[in-house]
């Protein structure tokens, strides 16, 4: 399992978790953090996919310089 992948499975559980917390005590708060949490989570992965693209971009470049 790589490491994005890994991030993503623990920031969707914890996610999952405040939002079933949020259910049952019916506390908006801790809805309002679930939901935070995975705007969050949304905008590391577009960033992680965004590195990955320049990694790769740079390593062809490298390897076309060679």
């Amino acid at each position: 399992m790589t490491a994005a992948s890994l991030l993503t499975h623990s920031l969707t559980a914890s996610a999952d978790q405040l939002a079933k917390k949020a259910e049952n005590s019916r506390d908006i708060r801790v809805l309002v953090k679930s939901n935070a949490m995975r705007k969050a989570f949304k905008e590391k992965i577009a960033e992680m996919t965004e590195l990955d693209k320049q990694l790769a971009d740079k390593l062809l470049e490298h390897k076309n310089c060679e």
